[in-house]
């Protein structure tokens, strides 16, 4: 496998995050989880924007149709508030993630800030368009498990480790 983390490390772990081959219990079955946890999210987000949009609609009949250039925004800002809000939280997971026992953490320290949570999403979008998923292969060939988007963004994505 290939370390793509160079730099130093944090909170006790050596080169900028857990190693895989000393701490494996951040590693293992990341790579399920984090699809399961994308398939909950998506229904989840599609519900919300689903809801949106019907009171988009109301709005714009309200309206006489004055509301209806902002749908375009709603469909923007839904999937890209509900991805980026939770990871940025104490929990650092969406709740897909948090349902599958599994964290977004940065290189640098365990929560993300706001600026890396959008800066990750909208690569994650921005990268699945250009590639049509293909970019999603290199998770399995790096020992941290890293996406391009999260190593563009400097996060990574771990189990939810309970330690003494």
């Amino acid at each position: 496998m290939v370390s793509l983390l160079p730099g130093p490390g944090y909170g006790g772990h050596a080169a900028g995050g857990p190693d895989p081959l000393v701490q494996p219990e951040f590693f293992e079955g990341v790579i399920l989880k984090r699809v399961l946890a994308y398939m909950v999210d998506a229904v989840l987000s599609g519900l919300l924007l689903a809801a949106a949009y019907v009171a988009m609609l109301v709005a714009g009949l309200l309206t006489l149709g004055l509301a209806m250039p902002f749908l375009p925004l709603v469909a923007v800002f839904i999937p890209l508030a509900y991805l980026v809000l939770p990871i940025a939280s104490r929990h650092q997971a969406t709740p897909g993630m948090r349902l599958f026992g599994i964290r977004v953490e940065t290189f640098q320290g365990p929560r993300p800030t706001l600026f890396q949570a959008f800066l990750r999403t909208a690569l994650f979008f921005v990268i699945l368009a250009a590639t049509g998923s293909l970019a999603l292969l290199v998770v399995p060939f790096n020992a941290r498990r890293l996406a391009l988007h999260d190593l563009l963004s400097g996060t990574m994505v771990l189990n939810r480790v309970e330690t003494a």
